[in-house]
């Protein structure tokens, strides 16, 4: 069985950015719970430390010793493990759901034009696309309808792309925006 989503474009764009926020807020409550548990503990016992080295009688130095030096290495893997939530939740921030990107696309596609091959380059943040349209007209309003999206920055056409009259094939280069493309 098949799902179809009869929502309108509007209400489904709404929806998804509806997940997007909830996901994103979601992602920061738990960063930041988990940064303010971390903070708790080093600081919890960096006091109990602290009262247990003042109340404690001179023999018990050695020990003492031994427990400042594992919460000296807590604290260093509370410090770590803060880099790391920091790091990424700054990765979430910067990366492109290339899912979101490609659902738009599909979305504005001309009836009856194919898309035979998809590739993305991540690194570069560019897609490009390729297929076959039914006639001359189905490719300019394509990539007319490409041009219009708000996470496309340039679109780059092969020069070939107009020439057959009847089933030409097209080719089109999408330098992506990422900020843009973060926000679908």
């Amino acid at each position: 069985m098949r799902y179809l989503n009869l929502l309108p474009p509007e209400r489904r764009a709404a929806l998804g950015h509806e997940r997007l926020f909830s996901s994103l807020l979601a992602l920061g409550r738990t960063l930041l719970a988990g940064l303010l548990l971390l903070t708790f503990t080093g600081f919890a016992l960096g006091f109990g430390l602290r009262v247990l080295l003042a109340t404690s009688p001179t023999d018990a130095t050695p020990a003492l010793l031994e427990q400042v030096r594992q919460f000296s290495e807590l604290r260093n893997a509370v410090d770590r493990s803060n880099a790391l939530v920091e790091d990424l939740a700054q990765l979430g921030e910067e990366r492109v759901l290339w899912s979101r990107v490609l659902a738009s696309l599909l979305a504005v596609v001309p009836d009856g034009t194919h898309i035979d091959h998809i590739h993305i380059d991540a690194a570069a943040q560019t897609l490009t696309l390729s297929g076959i349209a039914p006639n001359r007209l189905a490719v300019v309003a394509l990539e007319t309808e490409l041009r219009s999206l708000a996470w496309v920055a340039a679109v780059n056409a092969a020069e070939n792309n107009l020439l057959e009259r009847l089933n030409p094939q097209y080719q089109f280069e999408l330098e992506v925006d990422a900020t843009a493309a973060h926000s679908l």
